[in-house]
């Protein structure tokens, strides 16, 4: 989630955890996963983050939420 939500912040800026909430939603079979990851709302200083886990078989098999804030950038 927070790659999805460093694609949504300037250059440089930099983002914190705040909150991170998983639900697992049923065993895992052995094989590839794919993570898909959004932005479900962007202010300008706390963004909402969510993302879902697929198994081999195409189901979900965890989702999490997350919100974070940005950090400013250090300066030099």
């Amino acid at each position: 989630m927070a790659f999805a939500g460093l694609a949504a912040v300037p250059y440089g800026q930099s983002l914190a955890t705040a909150s991170l909430n998983v639900s697992y939603l049923r065993p895992t079979p052995t094989g590839s996963y794919r993570v898909l990851g959004h932005v479900e709302r962007a202010g300008r200083s706390v963004l909402f983050a969510a993302a879902r886990l697929v198994g081999p078989d195409g189901r979900d098999v965890a989702a999490g939420n997350s919100t974070l804030v940005s950090v400013p950038a250090a300066r030099p």
